[in-house]
């Protein structure tokens, strides 16, 4: 193991500036039917109550499942039935009465095609969601003016205009939609201003492709073909190109090996699923601070417009280990501190593990995108957002240290201070320890420390001791949820000059939060 020393100096006469609040706008999840759920609805409602959350974006809420649009055919194929077709918003407004009651508001993203109204029959995921543009683009303007009509009838033009409106999902990928990047912009052009035509004070956006990707040509469209568009969302992930990669050829190949072993190991689908889609080998050549160069493009792209990050995470990568771990709870930390100020929205995705975009996975740890995991289990990183929401309102403007091996960042109320000192590194097995002297030039008489590491905040090992119970009975969870909540230990304060020292240690991916009085 190596062990590494470093001085750290924190000027407290620095300037203060407004702590950048970017990603308590909004929280990704899975698809719509999820809230439909009461354990969805509590899990919701408390990243809302103790993270100040304000919206929630899911997929799927045009999806077939929703009976939004339905054609008697559907039930009875015989001659002209195909042309009995009704609309109805009915679940929709359901699912959104219940993102109202848990205190947050819908971040509404239009997808997917419903099935009368598709182009094609090609689905992209678990739940079948169809992937196809509308075969008639007039009746798929008059489909959207239906369904901005409900929700302004149900809820209010006031309420419905504070809501935001993202078309489609990911258009780049073909696992999300089949037509080019063309047929894209002709269909938001259409959905837009159908959206607008019903209130111009709604507020609608796209194009939500993957990796920061279509962001010129999009701004380029709308500015040319006078479109409206109120903000620009895309996503972005470290583990993009990481990771996951496969060929056709896996299939036929790799995949079977491994599935062959796991069925001779016994082990379940979770397992089976980290051992298809992670490489730990492959992570470790993700670049430190990828994401910062990813936004810090994407701004210079997209000028002063609104630009709205709606999904990101440690990875892309479904089954990987370091999502349940107090890896995601560094990367988190790491990504949030250096954004500041580059971003509108940057919505995490996602706030839960009641999920189902490959299959809905029991076991409770299983490297699921989630905060919770899906018994409601406060992971790492949900710890992490909890640190960062709790620190003062103003941060200290230091001056910036990106990329080192370890990293600070100071808050303020105007009384009390918070240091964050976290040492992130895309490896997840790499384990050095950070011994840190940290001198402050103002003086305290109180410091403490709250850790996330492998001891603290580590909802997981206590899982893991208990036997890895797939379905841990509720006292279990309570257990998990009670031991690994985040404890505060005092900390020795040594004189130095001008004023105080501390002497603290870390490994590689904790996060540490210091507070002075």
């Amino acid at each position: 193991m190596v062990i590494r020393m470093k001085n750290i100096k924190i000027d407290l006469n620095t300037p203060l500036v407004e702590k950048d609040v970017s990603w308590q706008m909004c929280v990704g999840s899975g698809h719509a039917t999820m809230a439909l759920r009461r354990d969805w609805c509590e899990y919701v409602k408390h990243l809302h109550d103790e993270l100040g959350i304000r919206y929630v974006r899911f997929h799927g809420i045009l999806d077939d499942c929703m009976l939004t649009a339905q054609k008697l055919s559907d039930f009875i194929p015989l001659p002209n039935a195909d042309k009995v077709t009704e609309y109805s918003f009915r679940q929709v407004g359901k699912v959104y009465d219940n993102v109202l009651s848990t205190g947050m508001k819908p971040f509404v993203e239009l997808s997917f095609m419903p099935g009368p109204l598709a182009s094609g029959k090609k689905t992209g995921l678990h739940y079948r969601n169809n992937i196809t543009p509308p075969k008639d683009y007039e009746e798929w303007a008059r489909y959207i003016k239906s369904f901005i009509h409900y929700l302004l009838n149900r809820y209010g033009h006031e309420e419905v205009e504070s809501w935001y409106f993202e078309v489609w999902n990911e258009p780049d990928l073909k696992v999300f939609y089949t037509g080019s990047q063309q047929e894209y912009f002709k269909f938001y052009k259409v959905t837009a201003q159908a959206v607008k035509c019903c209130d111009k004070k709604l507020r609608v956006g796209g194009p939500s492709t993957s990796g920061s990707k279509w962001l010129p040509e999009f701004v380029d469209f709308c500015e040319k073909n006078n479109v409206p568009c109120d903000f620009i969302s895309t996503h972005q992930y470290p583990g993009d190109g990481f990771g996951n990669d496969f060929t056709i050829s896996d299939v036929f190949t790799r995949y079977p090996k491994i599935i062959k072993t796991a069925a001779k190991e016994k082990k379940n689908i979770a397992s089976a699923i980290t051992a298809l889609f992670y490489d730990s080998e492959s992570v470790k050549e993700t670049p430190k601070g990828i994401m910062k160069e990813a936004v810090i493009k994407a701004r210079q792209e997209v000028g002063n417009r609104l630009l709205f990050y709606t999904e990101w995470n440690c990875m892309s990568i479904f089954g990987a280990p370091g999502q349940d771990e107090k890896y995601s709870a560094a990367y988190a930390v790491k990504t949030i501190l250096d954004m500041e100020g580059e971003v509108d929205c940057f919505s995490f995705w996602c706030c839960n593990d009641l999920f189902e975009e490959i299959m809905f996975i029991n076991q409770p740890f299983h490297g699921g995108f989630g905060m919770l995991t899906n018994l409601g289990i406060p992971k790492p990183v949900f710890w992490a957002f909890k640190l960062l929401a709790d620190a003062g309102p103003k941060r200290f403007a230091l001056p910036v240290a990106s990329n080192k091996a370890v990293e600070t960042a100071a808050f303020t109320d105007g009384e009390h201070v918070q240091i964050f000192i976290y040492a992130q590194e895309p490896d997840p097995t790499m384990d050095e320890v950070h011994t840190v002297r940290l001198e402050l030039n103002r003086r305290f008489t109180q410091a403490s420390v709250t850790r996330i590491d492998n001891e603290h905040c580590n909802p997981k090992r206590i899982w893991q001791e208990l036997g890895n119970p797939m379905d841990p009975s509720p006292d279990e969870v309570q257990k998990i949820i009670e031991r690994s909540r985040p404890v505060s230990e005092e900390l020795t304060i040594q004189a130095a000059d001008k004023g105080i020292a501390l002497s603290i240690s870390l490994h590689t991916n904790d996060v540490l939060m210091i507070s002075l009085n």
